[in-house]
């Protein structure tokens, strides 16, 4: 009776320690998450998105801020990011809103990110600070893009930027 009495404390202990522990990315997880990341926004198209904001049938599509279904989610960046620069049309909200709409569906919220371009903040997703990370792990990668200008009736090359996606822990 005591045996089983003793085994019944140690597996309530062992239960209570289990469930205070708190799970945190590990650095071999944040690098490969940051590759993912950078991955995830060169490679995914508009037409692949089903979001109500950012989607092919979405309200950026609608109100003609996106025009090219076949854009990345990093090439529909560089090209906001672009028109917030020649436009003299402030973009900043539209591309911040563009990526966190994107990114509450496909990037997991235990993890911290930033996204920038032209080593410019355009998004970013944390529950700590930058300042505060014990490992900061970059992805890099040139992004480009071909913007329809019906002004000037032809197409306007955007970029080469250089995006970059850090993650920490």
């Amino acid at each position: 009776m005591d045996g089983i009495l003793a085994i019944l404390v140690l597996i309530t202990g062992f239960v209570i320690m289990v469930s205070f522990f708190k799970y945190a990315p590990t650095k071999q997880q944040s690098e490969f998450f940051s590759v993912d990341i950078m991955d995830l926004f060169s490679n995914t198209k508009i037409s692949e998105l089903s979001d109500d904001y950012a989607g092919a049938s979405g309200f950026l599509v609608y109100n003609g801020n996106i025009t090219n279904l076949e854009n990345s989610v990093l090439a529909q960046t560089a090209e906001f990011y672009y028109r917030n620069q020649t436009s003299g049309k402030d973009m900043t909200g539209i591309i911040h809103s563009f990526l966190e709409h994107i990114s509450k569906k496909l990037v997991p919220s235990g993890f911290n990110f930033m996204l920038k371009l032209d080593n410019k903040i355009m998004y970013q997703q944390s529950t700590i600070p930058i300042q505060k990370a014990d490992v900061i792990i970059p992805s890099r990668k040139i992004v480009y893009a071909v913007m329809n200008n019906t002004e000037l009736a032809g197409a306007v090359f955007v970029g080469p930027y250089v995006a970059e996606v850090l993650t920490w822990k």
